[in-house]
This record gives structure tokens, C-alpha cells and sequence, in this order.
């Protein structure tokens, strides 16, 4: 026993050396990524996912409410929390910052991927040396660029440090994680369908998790990886093996289900066809795409089954389905899911793999001395990529200190001029930067798919695009800031350092308001306020009844701003962690409380001891209806709603059903 043991391991040590070799190169080129604290690439979303790694605490543990984005928010409507919460345990464990635990995360992440394929290759056809082969290309090489390229098309893009340029430089690491977890699904299901053991159950539904947890496209690559599998793998037995994974993934959805709950992704949905959501709408011409990609099935069929290999066939149907979405969009602008352009990275991961592999029979053909011969071509060509790469990576992450940029010295000015009121800040001041340096309430900064207000999207599409530079359109959009209880609205002009410049009327508001801070062509405007409480006593009558048509709509908006700047009592609200606020008032039995918070089922409200209904007016906010006389006090609670106290219990009875069926099937 002993000496099988000791011979099963030692087939192991030549694999162990390719997978280190493999992950000691990415690892050298994104070096700077484990090292470097701080890189200042204010043009991309890292400001975000370190904003909910800093500031999430019990958001992780319990229903909570996110006071830092659109008027606020349920915390599981802000992003996919995986890359979030990763980043802000490693900064625990570690002691180190966000900013340098966040980078980390992103080079495993880069690494990632050229692992988990080479593991997959090896482990389901035991050929060493092309698996190694396929991984080192996929790692090295850009063949994507040539079939569709970024910009203009260039031969010398094939050698591109593409997916690190868009993880380092800009936003793919959360979307690199659920792909790098493609070939250990695809793994573990094969071994699944195989075995019948328990621990892939578990590691199938965990990977299944791991993927819908760290990015939106998690569930989209989830769906085309089984299918792709169940067709390449033992096709005959595809229904056993549909009705398997089906189990496993209810059961693995059920676990996360109060970090995405059913209402994110309906939200999602009805978000596409808002205005800020338009590019990535439903539309007729969405069924001729989907059209397309079965056809190419179809037709591509005969031939992929004709290849020997089931990972081969694999990899070439996840490949086609892949190169059939991008194409689509990029040459016949058409498309059934949101940013078809974004599945590039899904080609290389199985065209690379799919090329190496079917060429091996050509290769053997070719005698030994010529093959040789290429095989240290193609060493040296690998070694000067990787010098060429990490060359590339020193310059992206190049350390720099955000205490120099101009979204921190904004947030600080506000920190110290406005502490806790509500601003809207354009670009990439606001959102998620704004947030990681501060803790500034905002009236956006979501990631728009997820919004939950319709009325706010479409008066911030109003505001960044619908206005122009005069004082008329000026006015309309100091009354709909006014309506959000906005104190002050951040403009990057022309020749401001932002990155982005939103705003079609970056001038709307000059004559009009006040200037509290102006530094490169950046400046934050005073919004005229009678009171910076987000709470309001207001006749009942004042309160928006209906959802304005589109953010020029201002009939009923102009009466409630009216009402809510009118003088009277001071209105005090008060937040008390963050699921519970406190509003001290004085009104009339026939007053309404106007609350400028994000209206959500999840919240419940009490006066004087006694339970009162929480409404949605036609903003999109809370309204109240106390009854009060005089002095009223009341208390408002966050629980989530019946949908997060119900998902409650969704994970520890998905994890005892997991434990339950496992034990079933493992018996039979």
C-alpha cells in the first residue's frame, strides 16, 4: 500500500512543477500587484468594490441598509460581494490596507485562471505536456485581438497584455474570477457525474457559488459551461446529468441567496430598459442573435463531435458560443445578453486550449529535429513575452498616492465642510471613490443595473445628459437636487483630471449657485437648502403622488420642493447605525413626514410607540403619515423585508438538504 501510495504521488511531482512553473510566471509579471499599495487608477471601479470592503462591517451578517449610494440602498443591491468581502478579509487577517489587500486579490485573481485550466487539462486527459503547453499560450498570448480587435487591427496585438491591462487598468476582476472558476466546475461536475462523491457535490455547488457571488456574469458562464458539458461529456446520459447539476445548483443558490436574492435580479431586468440602461435592452433584434448561436450549433456540430477528445469538444463549443456573442455585437450589433463584447476573455480561455490540443496530430507528424527546433523558437518568443509583460506591469503599477488626486482632496474637503450631508458628485469623484475616502451620503454612485430607484436613474440620465449649459435647464436641475435633499453638486469641467466627464451642460449651474471649492476646472456648487435634513414636514397634499414622466416633468416635483423650502419647524432625522433612523418632528394630524430616503419594503416606522405605514411616493422616497399633534418622534427600522426575513433561513436549510441528499445518493 505504501509503495502505490508513494507511486501515485510521484505521478503527481512533474504536474505540481507545471502548475507551479505556470503560476510563478503570472505571478512574476503581476508582481507589483502583491506588493504595491496604492496605484491611483481613478478611472476604474477599484474605488468601488474597496468602498464596500471598507465601509460594509455588519452588512456582511445581517439585512442592512447602504446609506451611501442613490438615497440608499438594501447592501445586497450595491455589487456582487465576493471580490468586496475577500478584499476586506484579507486587509483583517493581514493587517494591511483596502488598497494594498485589493490589489492582492487581483493578482490571485491573474493567476487564477491559467492554473485552473492547466489543472483541468491535465486532469481529464493526462497529457503534460500539451495541457502545460495550453496554459503558458493562454498566459502569454492575445489571439482575441486579431479576430476582434480593441481598436485598430494590428498583427502585434496577439502579444498584448490584454487581461492583465483590464484588471490592472480598469474593471475585469471580478468577471476574471467567475472565469477562472470555469475549468474547476467543469472539473468537478465531470467528476461528479463520475463518481458520484460526495466532495464534488460540495466542491461543484461551492464553485457554482464562488462564481454567482463574484460577478454578474458568474451565472451567465455557469449556464454556458454546463450546457457546453453535457454535450461534449457522455451526451447520451445528458438528462441524469442536467437533472444532477439542476440539484446541486438549487441547493448551492439556496446557501448565498441573502447576498443576491431574487429581487436583484429582477432588477436587474427591469433596470435594462431604463434610460441609463438602454445599451443593454431586449429588443426584437435580440432574437435574431439568439437565432445566430444556434445556428452556428447546429452547423458546427457534426464537426466538433468528430474530434476525439471530450475536453476538446468541450473547449470548442464553449468557444464557438462565445465567438458567436462577441461577433454578433461587435460586426452585426446585435445582442441577447448585457456587454456581449466583455466575452472575450470566454474565447481565448477555450480557443487557446481548444487550437493546442487539435493541432497535436499535425504536430506529431513533423519530424523530431524540426519540432525541436520550434519548440525553442517558441521558448524564446514565451521568454521575451514575459520580460516584455512585466516590463508592461511595472509601468501600469507604477505606485502613486491618492492623497495627490482630485477625487481625494474633494472628499476631504467635503469631510470637513459638509460632514454627512447628501452630494452629488459626478464622474469619478462620486460613486465609488467618493465613498472609499468618505463617508458622504450621495444621491447616485451605484453601479446603475442595480439601482433601486427608476425615478432617481432617470433624473441622473437628466442630469448628466439631458441638460445644457444655461440658466433654464440650470434651474431644472437644482429643483430635482433639492427634491433629493442634495446640499451640493460636484461638476468636473473640460480640463479637470477626471477621467469622466459626464455632464453635457457642465456650466448649468455658473451664475446660479454659489461656488464652495473650485481646483482643476472641478467644482462643487452650493445647492440652496432651507434645512439639510432629509426629513420634512409637509402638507399632504405636497407629496408626489405620481412618478414624473422623464426628469423635464417638474408639475408635481416644483410643489413638493416648494413645500419641503417653505418656512416652518426645524425637522431633525437622525441615523442610528444603519438600519435605524430617528426623525424628531412638530406637525398637524393632516401633515405628512417626507423622508428623502430610498422607499423599500424593508423599512417599517413607528410614532409615539405606535406601528404607522411606510410609503413609496411618487419619487421614489418615503412618505409617512404619523398623525401627530404637536411634538411627534418616530422611529424607523430596517429588516430587510419579508423577502431577506424569509432568505434568512434559506442557507442553513440549503446546507442541510445539501448534507441530506449527498448522504442519499453517496448510499445509493
Amino acid at each position: 500500500m505504501e509503495t502505490q501510495s508513494g507511486d501515485r504521488f510521484r505521478q503527481f511531482i512533474p504536474a505540481l512543477c507545471a502548475l507551479a512553473i505556470i503560476v510563478g510566471i503570472n505571478a512574476y509579471i503581476c508582481h507589483e500587484m502583491f506588493v504595491v499599495p496604492e496605484n491611483g487608477r481613478m478611472n476604474s471601479m477599484h474605488g468601488f468594490w474597496m468602498a464596500m470592503a471598507r465601509r460594509a462591517d455588519i452588512h456582511w451578517f445581517k439585512p442592512s441598509w447602504w446609506p451611501f449610494w442613490d438615497c440608499g440602498m438594501p447592501f445586497e443591491y450595491t455589487y456582487s460581494p465576493l471580490i468586496p468581502a475577500m478584499t476586506a478579509a484579507l486587509a483583517k487577517i493581514s493587517g494591511s490596507s483596502i488598497a494594498l489587500a485589493y490589489n492582492r486579490v487581483s493578482g490571485f485573481t491573474y493567476c487564477l485562471a491559467p492554473a485552473t485550466l492547466f489543472l483541468f487539462l491535465w486532469a481529464t486527459t493526462r497529457r503534460l505536456g500539451t495541457s502545460f503547453t495550453a496554459a503558458i499560450a493562454y498566459s502569454l498570448t492575445e489571439p482575441v485581438t486579431l479576430l476582434m480587435p480593441d481598436d485598430h487591427f494590428r498583427l502585434s496585438t496577439f502579444w498584448d497584455a490584454r487581461r492583465f491591462f483590464l484588471s490592472a487598468y480598469w474593471d475585469e476582476t471580478p468577471h476574471l474570477f467567475a472565469l477562472g472558476l470555469v475549468p474547476l466546475l467543469a472539473l468537478f461536475l465531470i467528476r461528479s457525474f463520475e463518481t458520484r462523491r460526495r466532495v464534488f457535490y460540495w466542491a461543484s455547488g461551492a464553485t457554482m457559488a464562488a462564481m454567482v457571488l463574484a460577478s454578474a456574469f458568474g451565472t451567465t458562464l455557469i449556464a454556458i459551461t454546463v450546457t457546453c458539458l453535457l454535450v461534449a461529456y457522455r451526451r447520451e446520459l445528458w438528462a441524469t446529468h442536467l437533472r444532477l447539476t439542476l440539484i446541486i445548483g438549487t441547493l448551492a443558490y439556496l446557501v448565498i441567496s441573502p447576498y443576491l436574492p431574487p429581487s436583484v435580479f429582477f432588477l436587474i431586468r427591469h433596470n435594462a430598459v431604463a434610460p441609463a440602461g438602454l445599451d443593454h435592452a431586449w429588443s426584437v433584434s435580440s432574437y435574431t442573435a439568439i437565432s445566430a448561436v444556434v445556428l452556428a450549433w447546429i452547423v458546427a456540430l457534426p464537426f466538433v463531435r468528430r474530434l476525439k477528445e471530450w475536453p476538446v469538444q468541450f473547449f470548442a463549443l464553449v468557444a464557438l458560443t462565445a465567438t458567436a456573442i462577441c461577433l454578433l455585437q461587435v460586426y452585426g450589433g446585435r445582442r441577447f445578453l448585457p456587454q456581449p463584447e466583455r466575452y472575450k476573455f470566454e474565447i481565448e480561455l477555450a480557443l487557446i486550449p481548444f487550437a493546442i490540443f487539435a493541432m497535436t496530430p499535425w504536430w506529431r507528424r513533423i519530424p523530431r529535429r524540426v519540432r525541436i527546433g520550434v519548440a525553442l523558437v517558441l521558448i524564446s518568443l514565451a521568454a521575451e513575452q514575459v520580460v516584455a509583460a512585466r516590463r508592461f506591469a511595472r509601468t501600469i503599477l507604477a505606485p502613486s498616492d491618492l492623497t495627490e488626486t482630485i477625487q481625494y482632496r474633494a472628499a476631504q474637503w467635503l469631510d470637513r465642510n459638509l460632514p454627512g450631508r447628501r452630494v452629488f458628485m459626478g464622474g469619478s469623484i462620486g460613486g465609488g471613490w467618493l465613498a472609499n475616502f468618505s463617508p458622504a451620503p450621495q444621491f447616485s454612485g451605484s453601479s446603475y443595473p442595480t439601482a433601486p430607484n427608476e425615478v432617481q436613474l432617470d433624473v441622473l440620465h437628466t442630469l448628466f445628459w439631458g441638460l445644457n449649459s444655461n440658466p433654464h435647464d440650470g434651474q431644472i436641475a437644482i429643483t430635482w437636487l433639492q427634491a433629493f435633499g442634495v446640499s451640493a453638486a460636484g461638476v468636473p469641467g473640460p480640463a479637470s483630471p477626471d477621467y469622466y466627464k459626464p455632464f453635457h451642460g457642465p456650466k448649468m449651474f455658473e451664475g446660479l449657485l454659489p461656488v464652495l471649492w473650485r481646483e482643476q476646472d472641478t467644482t462643487i456648487y452650493q445647492v440652496p437648502q432651507r434645512s439639510a435634513s432629509l426629513a420634512h414636514v409637509v402638507p399632504a397634499e405636497a407629496i408626489v403622488r405620481k412618478a414624473p414622466r422623464d426628469g423635464m416633468d417638474l408639475h408635481d416635483v416644483e410643489r413638493y420642493v416648494a413645500a419641503i423650502e417653505s418656512p416652518g419647524s426645524e425637522t431633525t432625522m437622525t441615523w442610528d447605525g444603519a438600519n435605524r433612523i430617528v426623525i424628531h418632528a412638530t406637525a398637524v394630524a393632516s401633515d405628512a413626514v417626507s423622508v428623502q430616503v430610498t422607499y423599500h419594503p424593508g423599512w417599517h416606522a413607528s410614532a409615539g410607540g405606535k406601528q404607522i405605514a411606510v410609503m413609496k411616493d411618487g419619487l421614489g422616497l418615503i412618505a409617512l403619515q404619523p398623525r401627530c399633534t404637536g411634538s411627534c418622534d418616530i422611529v424607523m427600522k430596517y429588516n430587510g423585508g419579508f423577502e431577506m426575513q424569509t432568505l434568512r433561513w434559506a442557507s442553513p436549510i440549503g446546507l442541510a438538504l445539501m448534507v441530506l441528499w449527498s448522504l442519499r445518493r453517496r448510499k445509493q
